[in-house]
């Protein structure tokens, strides 16, 4: 083969490539996926067109437990009292916490949650021991007071959001009140309501 037609051969090879350059130009122009081509050792391979996107990873909490209900690591159980209400976790596993509620009522009704969770006893389904969590800095500092009629309509007048408030008025649903004592908690939701509108928060 002599220099003339090696020259031929490489401005043919030239057009070529400059012809399906202009080809691939037009079909892009034109709305068509241009397949890539993987070369390997032994055949060739056409791999989808476009980068593999990786999947983004899902969080392992909240998992559903034997009842069908939705729980965090501890083996809580979701309360729209005092859990956000997309149902979601923190990155320890946690239930993410509303904002606007006391923390002293969230404290003191995930651990009167636990503690129902350790006396019934952990199913093989709970996470890990209960018992970790309760002995750990997840513990208040000091006892819970026990839930009264007057620590709720404190608590209402003391809200810092309307979603403290409704879950005071809840918290009242777990008590024993007389219709007089209900009547006073509606008229301290009312005028702390009325306050918070009205940007009076204390």
């Amino acid at each position: 083969m002599n220099d003339e037609t090696i020259t031929l051969a490489i401005k043919h090879a030239i057009d070529i490539i400059r012809r399906g350059r202009a080809m691939e130009k037009m079909l892009l122009e034109a709305g068509f996926t241009i397949p890539e081509i993987d070369i390997d050792s032994d055949h060739q391979k056409i791999a989808a067109s476009g980068p593999v996107k990786a999947k983004p990873k899902a969080p392992e909490w909240p998992k559903t437990n034997d009842n069908g209900e939705l729980v965090d690591v501890r083996g809580l159980v979701w309360d729209e009292r005092i859990h956000t209400s997309n149902k979601s976790c923190n990155e320890n596993g946690t239930w993410r916490k509303r904002r606007g509620v006391d923390q002293n009522l969230i404290m003191r009704l995930e651990r009167e949650a636990l503690e129902q969770i350790a006396t019934r006893g952990a199913s093989q389904s709970d996470p890990r021991p209960t018992e970790d969590w309760l002995a750990n800095d997840h513990e208040p500092a000091e006892p819970t007071p026990t839930t009264t009629f007057e620590s709720i309509v404190d608590g209402i007048r003391n809200a810092a959001g309307e979603d403290e408030v409704a879950a005071w008025l809840e918290e009242s649903r777990h008590i024993v009140i007389s219709a007089s004592q209900r009547m006073v908690l509606e008229q301290a939701r009312n005028e702390r309501l009325k306050d918070l509108s009205a940007g009076q928060a204390v």
